[in-house]
Formats: C-alpha cells, structure tokens, sequence
C-alpha cells in the first residue's frame, strides 16, 4: 500500500511569526479623562429619571410620605458630606454627633432637609437633573420630565458608600467623604423603591407567578414561594418589596 505525498514541498503557510519583542504591549489601552469617568459614575443617569421620576414616581412617593434623613440613613443610604449645601453642613455634622432623636436632631428628621440633599447631589447615587436652584423642593415638570427636575439613580447608589467619617450606623448609611467602589451591603433596595408611589412598575423585575413554569419560579425563599401576580396591587407590591 503506498501512501501518497501530503505536500511537503508546499513551502511555509501563510501568517505572521509575532512581536519581535514578546514584552512590548502593542495594544495600549487608551486612558480617557478620569475625572470625567468619576463624574459618569458619580452622577450619570442615562436617562433613566424618565422611569425613576415619570414611571415609578419615587421622588413623589419620598415627599408623600415624608421620608427623613434619618430613616433614610436606616435604609442603608448614605450621604456625602462634602455635597451637603454650606448652610446645613455644620448642623448635619453636629446632629450626627446625637442620638438622633426627633429631640437632638431636628433636622436629619425633617423631610424638608432629604429633599435639600437630593436637590444638592449629596445622598450618594440618587442624582437630580436640571436643579435650578436649592430650594428645598424638587420642582417636577407635569407635562415633561426632562424638562423640570427630576431625579434618577446612578451606578453610585449600589457601589458606593462614604468613609463614616462624620456618622457611621452599623447596620445602615453612613455619613462622611464619598469613598467610590465598595458595595453598600447594607442598602435595603426594596424598602426604599416600594416608598414609590408606582412601585408596580417594576413588576417585571420580581419574582413572579408564571403560567408558564407552573407557578415555580425562584425567589429568595426558594421555587414558588411568594411570587407575585400580575394582579398585584399596589400595596401587596409594597409589602413584597419589604418583605413584610
């Protein structure tokens, strides 16, 4: 049996033999403007203050139900001190300083001063649009949103957190120097967005009740266990979302 030539003589196939200098990175990653990139981070929303502000009306629901600095340090979210307006510094710090008792800390429980700091960018990735000035309110246009203020949430509001220099609470915010990064472990997301006053609109981001699996589908205490239904009203959506 003889066994035909493979083409040996066909010479060398075609292609490069590589850097001359392994060691050398031909392709160099092009830096951008790190300040810029921090500002993205920071306080970008991409728009979504159209599905925050007009859609699930979070900003309406925190005025509704007059939702204090301090309750909402209790859920987890922090605030930059070196965003808080000049006026309010000195006392936020020296209320932090307190037991913070309706008594001793007047303004970290007032509604009036959340919405100074969310007008101000100070509660960390919460940002508002189109502030023109701080007045103590947020000024929604009703005809369209992107033309008043309103206000959308940022890569910040899951990965971020401060330094504690001014109020650290154990098992909620905190207050101090923006610190970008860290995860905010103790950030209660569902408690803060079922404050909405359409927290319905994030339906299809819950655990749900599917004809399709057979009504199996996982949430966090395990397959078909307190799914929620396309009939859910509004205050059961509420109660799902602080697991209550």
């Amino acid at each position: 049996m003889n066994i035909s030539s493979c083409g040996d003589d066909d010479g060398p196939l075609p292609g490069i033999s590589g850097p001359a200098d392994a060691s050398v990175n031909q392709l160099v990653h092009r830096v951008g403007d790190a300040e810029r990139g921090q500002d993205v981070f920071r306080f970008e929303t991409f728009g979504n203050e159209g599905f925050w502000t007009q859609l699930v009306q979070l900003p309406q629901g925190i005025a509704a139900a007059g939702v204090t600095p301090a309750q909402a340090l209790a859920l987890g979210l922090s605030v930059d001190i070196e965003r808080v307006p000049q006026n309010l510094r000195a006392t936020v710090e020296a209320e932090a300083a307190t037991d913070l008792s309706q008594a001793r800390a007047p303004n970290l429980n007032n509604p009036a001063i959340t919405a100074a700091l969310v007008e101000a960018n100070a509660i960390i990735g919460f940002s508002a649009r189109n502030v023109v000035a701080l007045n103590g309110s947020i000024d929604i246009s009703p005809d369209d949103v992107y033309a008043g203020e309103s206000v959308g949430a940022t890569c910040a509001l899951c990965h971020a957190i401060t330094d504690g220099s001014v109020l650290d609470l154990a098992s909620g915010g905190s207050i101090g120097r923006r610190v970008d990064g860290p995860t905010n472990h103790h950030l209660n997301y569902g408690a803060i967005v079922a404050t909405a006053l359409n927290s319905r609109a994030l339906y299809p981001t819950l655990a749900l009740r599917l004809a399709a699996n057979n009504g199996m589908s996982l949430s966090r205490l395990g397959p078909g266990q307190r799914l929620v239904s396309a009939e859910a009203t509004e205050i059961e959506v509420d109660a799902y979302l602080r697991d209550a």
